[in-house]
């Protein structure tokens, strides 16, 4: 009777047919192309032994807090950028597996302020002025609720999991660690369809649902979820963020999710709103033939895609692979929305370049891409996302005139014609008068006059030892300045 029970959760799926990885990676493109076989079977492709036995891992790899997270997908695209695109792999790895000389991850700040921590309400009420506290902590979130974040007037972050399809080794919310923040701020999914409410009693009109990954949720969870942000009047703009386009492309394999997502965006556009998947790709490696299926998938859903790129050391902090990045993902149709300077997470500093090289690089991507491809630069701050303008001064304006010397991309000088700038000539004016009756009040301030009209010397005669002619200092007597005969000599 026992052995019957087994054989039928075996076909039902709810027990794993095998416990080997490489048996995993063989399965048959029915299984491969399912995307909750893909998560069942993520413990096998994420355990350390496992991969050690294939080559992905060093056999001294030591174990950390923060777990590795694999599908079969992601170790199976591993494999095979190790043998054909080593820069490819090298990109993969150090997004999916941390280093084993770095510490435990933990946050260097609480990235907002949750209603659980017992610190944020003690530092709250402490008599110190707000901007002391902003200066040194941050703003955060306002809302107490779980789940549910507050930094900007005109948009709500809804948390609607903890769970990944990949663990990235750069994540700020730490998801694969039971300590880390994704699993302290989102709680079942009862919290989470209280956040939605709470969102929609605050008629915000921009909400994001992102997680964790959202889409990790099943197809009847996800519209419990979504279905009053669609509904609702007051809700403008949602958009559902997601990394399975190039962790796990099975999801959108879905045709009821698609369906889905067909019916959502219809509803929104009918009344002039919008519904937007927003993803995330660091690495022109991760747009495989497998993703490339289901950003196409997505986008004859109806849906329109945009892109976030981070900036990681080692991934894509060269021009020219950010470049074939973004101009992939521009070809493809998907809008590049804004590019990351890697946030500050402990046991992740490997992965973070200086403000300078990103700057400088913003600064090629301007100069070298059309503008369709080049997405807004942020630095993720605990008091909002924080603009990033591209290094290098290419345009200096020739004073009381119309005229600006520019710089070109080549490094080529070009005086060009602007339009009078009545606000722009009045500072100029301003700054002149400034100066001119600064100079003018200098060159009139009265001069200090010397207190001596005449230099008296003592000769050596009259002072007899040699210690005090070494030792004589030059002083004043009346209107005569007195010194040694030595001082001239």
């Amino acid at each position: 009777m026992q052995k019957i029970k087994i054989v039928e959760n075996i076909q039902k799926g709810k027990i794993m047919k095998t416990t080997n990885i490489v048996d995993v990676l063989k399965a048959g493109s029915s299984d491969w192309n399912n995307w909750k076989w893909q998560m069942q079977y993520k413990a096998i492709c994420s355990n350390t032994d496992q991969l050690v036995a294939i080559g992905l891992l060093d056999s001294n790899f030591e174990p950390r807090r923060r777990r590795i997270g694999l599908t079969p997908y992601n170790v199976k695209l591993l494999l095979s950028l190790k043998d054909s695109d080593p820069e490819g792999y090298r990109a993969e790895s150090l997004q999916s597996i941390l280093p084993t000389s770095s510490k435990d991850s933990e946050h260097q700040w609480v990235w907002a302020k949750r209603h659980d921590l017992a610190s944020s309400k003690i530092w709250e009420r402490l008599p110190i002025p707000a901007f002391l506290k902003i200066l040194f902590t941050g703003k955060g979130s306002d809302t107490e609720t779980q789940a549910l974040e507050n930094m900007y007037p005109n948009t709500d972050i809804i948390i609607a999991t903890a769970t990944c399809a990949r663990h990235c080794s750069f994540c700020f919310r730490e998801v694969g660690d039971a300590h880390g923040e994704a699993s302290q701020i989102t709680g079942d999914l009862e919290e989470v369809q209280m956040a939605v409410k709470e969102a929609i009693e605050r008629k915000t009109p921009h909400i994001l649902v992102t997680g964790g990954d959202p889409l990790t949720r099943n197809n009847k969870q996800l519209r419990e979820i979504l279905e009053p942000l669609v509904k609702s009047e007051t809700v403008q703009v949602l958009r559902l963020a997601t990394r399975l386009v190039v962790d796990l492309p099975m999801r959108f394999y879905d045709t009821e999710l698609l369906e889905m997502f067909r019916e959502f965006a219809s509803r929104m556009k009918s009344r002039n709103a919008s519904f937007r998947i927003v993803t995330h790709v660091n690495h022109p490696c991760e747009l495989a033939s497998e993703a490339i299926r289901a950003i196409k998938n997505i986008q004859s859903s109806g849906v329109d895609i945009m892109d976030q790129t981070v900036v990681l050391r080692g991934v894509n902090d060269k021009p020219e692979i950010l470049s074939r990045l973004l101009m992939t993902l521009d070809r493809l149709g998907i809008r590049n929305h804004k590019l990351f300077h890697a946030m500050p997470v402990a046991g992740t500093e490997h992965l973070r370049i200086p403000m300078r090289r990103f700057r400088k690089l913003l600064s090629t991507l301007h100069q070298f891409l059309p503008g369709t491809s080049v997405p807004q630069a942020n630095a993720p701050t605990l008091v909002g996302k924080m603009p990033i303008t591209p290094s290098g001064r290419w345009m200096l304006s020739i004073p009381f005139t119309n005229r600006i010397i520019c710089r070109s991309f080549r490094g080529e000088w070009y005086l060009f014609r602007d339009t009078w700038d009545i606000r722009r000539h009045l500072k100029e004016v301003g700054i002149a008068l400034t100066l001119a009756l600064s100079l003018t009040i200098l060159a009139q301030a009265p001069r200090v006059k010397p207190q001596f009209t005449k230099i008296v010397v003592l000769p050596n005669a009259l002072l007899d030892e040699w210690f005090i002619r070494k030792n004589f200092e030059p002083f004043v007597s009346g209107d005569a300045l007195v010194i040694p005969q030595t001082m001239i000599e």
